[in-house]
């Protein structure tokens, strides 16, 4: 595991990431768990190196709260 956070979105949020090196290359996969009320959100992401910063991971988790107010009408 390269990183597991909370990128503060939302009601609250979860990140984890993993990397995975192999002979063909490095490979991140990371998923952001975002809730909204009570709804609950998952941004799934596969990348090659050097993958999702932390900063564009938060942006993700602030884009996915912002359409499930939207959608949604929670607060």
């Amino acid at each position: 595991m390269t990183r597991a956070g909370e990128p503060r979105a939302g009601g609250s949020a979860a990140e984890i990431v993993v990397r995975f090196d192999t002979t063909n290359g490095s490979f991140q996969l990371g998923e952001i768990c975002v809730r909204v009320g009570g709804h609950l959100s998952a941004v799934s992401y596969g990348t090659g190196t050097p993958g999702v910063s932390q900063a564009s991971a938060r942006r993700l988790a602030l884009t996915a709260a912002a359409h499930m107010r939207e959608a949604g009408g929670a607060a």
